[in-house]
C-alpha cells in the first residue's frame, strides 16, 4: 500500500494553552466521561449541568437530551445495560476532547459559531459550534466554558475558534 503520511501536516499538541485578545484556549483532562442512556438518568444525585448552568463540582452530569446525560469524572461503571437500573452505560473517555475557553472575550468568540445566549435557557448543552456537534457549558467561573468535542474533529475546532478570536 502506498504511504502518503507526507500529504497531511502532523497533529498539533492540544496541550500548550493558545492565547488570544482576553481569552486563552487549553485541553484539559478528564478521569472519565460517560455516555448513560435510560428513562430516569436526569434524576441522579450528581448536579445536572443544562444551559447556561456552571458546572461547579468535580464529578457532574451534563444534560444532552431527556434520556441521555454525560457523567463526568463519575464512578467506573460497567459498560452495557443494566436492567436493574433501566439504563446504558458507555464509557467515551478516549472519543471526546475537551477544550476550555476563558476570559471576558469567550462568549464573544463562541457566538462566532453558534447562536448562544446565556438569557436564554436550554435542557441540554448539546449545540452545533462552526457546524461541529460539540457539548458547551459554563465550568468554575462565569467567563469559563468547556467544550467536548469528537477527537477526529478537535483540531478543527481549534482552528475555527483561533479564527473566531482573530476576528471579533
Amino acid at each position: 500500500m502506498r504511504d502518503d503520511r507526507h500529504l497531511w501536516t502532523p497533529p498539533k499538541p492540544l496541550w500548550n494553552p493558545l492565547a488570544f485578545k482576553d481569552a486563552n484556549l487549553c485541553a484539559v483532562t478528564l478521569t472519565r466521561q460517560s455516555l448513560i442512556s435510560g428513562t430516569n438518568v436526569r434524576k441522579a444525585d450528581l448536579p445536572l449541568i443544562e444551559w447556561p448552568d456552571v458546572a461547579k463540582d468535580a464529578t457532574y452530569r451534563l444534560s444532552l437530551r431527556r434520556d441521555r446525560v454525560a457523567e463526568i469524572n463519575g464512578d467506573i461503571r460497567p459498560e452495557g445495560w443494566n436492567a436493574t437500573k433501566g439504563e446504558a452505560c458507555s464509557d467515551v473517555s478516549d472519543g471526546y476532547t475537551v477544550l476550555q475557553l476563558k476570559g471576558r472575550a469567550a462568549l464573544g468568540i463562541l457566538k462566532r459559531g453558534t447562536e448562544i445566549s446565556l438569557e436564554h435557557p436550554s435542557a441540554s448543552v448539546a449545540r452545533k459550534l462552526f457546524g461541529l456537534d460539540v457539548w458547551l457549558y459554563r465550568f468554575g467561573v462565569e467567563d469559563q466554558f468547556r467544550i467536548h468535542v469528537a477527537r477526529a474533529y478537535d483540531e478543527t475546532l481549534i482552528a475555527h475558534l483561533t479564527t473566531a478570536a482573530q476576528h471579533r
